[in-house]
This record gives structure tokens, sequence and C-alpha cells, in this order.
């Protein structure tokens, strides 16, 4: 599975050009009128962060070496699953998604 390709190359090819055609058209407007915040991003880490990731990011990875959210990655140094802990679809932190028990609530 190793030389399976998930795209064709054509594929590739076209949303490179999208991609250029959009950051120097519909992007490049919204800048000019709203610049961003930083001039770059980054994770916590220090790896910077494109503005937009697309299917040519990961055209020369093999289709085995990609992996799942949650799952052990196939590459790199990782040996734990990668977990993201943070809000849930509540909005809140997974500790405060717990209601706090009073003690003269007797109904709980």
């Amino acid at each position: 599975m190793d030389d399976v390709t998930l795209f064709s190359q054509q594929a590739i090819d076209d949303i490179r050009q999208n991609q250029a055609e959009w950051e120097g058209g519909a992007l490049a407007a919204t800048l000019k009128s709203r610049p961003e915040e930083k001039q770059t991003y980054e994770t916590e880490s220090g790896i910077p962060l494109k503005r937009i990731y697309t299917a040519a990011d990961i055209a020369d990875i093999p289709a085995s070496e990609l992996g799942f959210p949650g799952a052990i990655p196939s590459r790199g140094a990782c040996t734990r699953p990668c977990i993201a802990a943070g809000p849930g679809p509540s909005g809140r932190s997974p500790a405060s998604a717990i209601p706090k028990r009073r003690t003269n609530d007797t109904n709980i």
C-alpha cells in the first residue's frame, strides 16, 4: 500500500493553481481591507502554520502513513495515542462540565 497515492498529479496541480488564484484574488482583497492580526501563526510548540491546508500538502505522503485523529500515528516518534483535551460540545472545559455539588443541595 506504500505506493498508493490518494490524488492524481493533475488533481494536485489543479489544487495548487486554484490556491494561487485564490491567494492572488479573494484572499488578497480581504487582507487589503482587513489585515491579519499577526505576521505568522504557529502552534504552542513553535511549528509555523500555513493559512490553508489542501490535498497538495499530503500528496507526497504514502497512503499507508496517513492516520486518523486519536490513533497512534504511523509517522514520527509518538508512541501513545494523541488525545486532544479542550472544550467539549457545550463550550466548557472538561473540568467545568461536571456540576459542582453543593453541600446543602439534597436533590442531586
